[in-house]
């Protein structure tokens, strides 16, 4: 793969600077993309902050904002664009694996499914 990556640079013409320039754009893109969930509700919670992300997602800490209780709660999320089917197999499944386990230092599974915008 960085083989052909390489050679499809060299066959656009574009020069490092360029390059760069792409990477600090995608990278802005995904800082704002993570930012942009702050203080966003996601059902009964508010999120407040970005715990962690990966390749495939964003976790963010949350807490219950409905006034039932107070709780907080970790809330993953796939990034925006991961729309393949494998990948999104590969994410249901782990939500899948994961509500069936039960362990003191495990996460808790609470729920799964999808924001109002399809999130």
């Amino acid at each position: 793969l960085h083989a052909h990556v390489l050679r499809l640079v060299r066959e656009h013409g574009t020069d490092d600077a360029a390059l760069a320039r792409l990477a600090g754009e995608a990278a802005e893109a995904d800082e704002e993309a993570g930012a942009s969930w702050i203080d966003r509700r996601v059902g009964r919670y508010r999120v407040t902050g970005e715990a962690g992300r990966g390749g495939l997602s964003y976790v963010f800490r949350a807490v219950r904002d409905d006034g039932e209780y107070a709780q907080q709660v970790a809330i993953k999320l796939l990034r925006p664009g991961v729309t393949s089917g494998a990948l999104l197999a590969r994410f249901h499944a782990e939500r899948r694996m994961l509500a069936t386990l039960s362990h003191p230092n495990i996460a808790h599974f609470l729920d799964g499914g999808a924001t109002d915008d399809g999130v």
